[in-house]
């Protein structure tokens, strides 16, 4: 059980997963993964996350009540920021070798590779969503086109 109050747990800054999903006429879902099961929607941003923060204050309120631990942000613990990394020396030799070319460490080459990998799959993520959301308008604009009379040449 936790001797930490409503308002601390409040008071810490949750990292929160905003999502457009395209279903049911399109919404934004909103979700904290810390607090698993702590999820919410609204019709805009600001509405999901509105509706979200008094989910938050809901969800601690209940496991506070119930003597059930109330997980801090994982930010708040403190990662370390090393990571223990094994690769075939092939691909060791490769990336050594790539950074002593651009001047840079080993690990700055490394830390920049992933940072550019991760924004490219936010990135992938965002258009494939955005591909997805047009790809239904468009048949929805074929199947209205296709309940059209066709026009006729010469028609008054």
């Amino acid at each position: 059980m936790s001797s930490k109050s409503l308002k601390y747990y409040l008071g810490l800054d949750y990292p929160v997963e905003l999502t457009h999903e395209s279903d049911d006429g399109g919404y934004w879902a909103t979700e904290i993964i810390d607090l698993p099961g702590c999820v919410s929607h609204g019709d805009t941003p600001e509405e999901a996350i509105e509706n979200l923060n008094e989910a938050k204050r809901l969800w601690i309120e209940d496991h506070l009540a119930n003597g059930y631990d109330v997980p801090e942000p994982a930010d708040a613990r403190g990662f370390s920021g090393r990571v223990l990394l094994r690769l075939p020396k092939s691909v060791h030799y490769r990336l050594s070798r790539d950074a002593a070319r651009e001047g840079i460490s080993l690990n700055s080459h490394l830390v920049r590779l992933l940072v550019e990998a991760s924004a490219t799959r936010t990135a992938l993520d965002a258009l494939s969503e955005s591909v997805e959301e047009h790809r239904t308008r468009i048949v929805a604009l074929e199947n209205r086109l296709g309940e059209r009379e066709p026009i006729t040449a010469g028609a008054d």
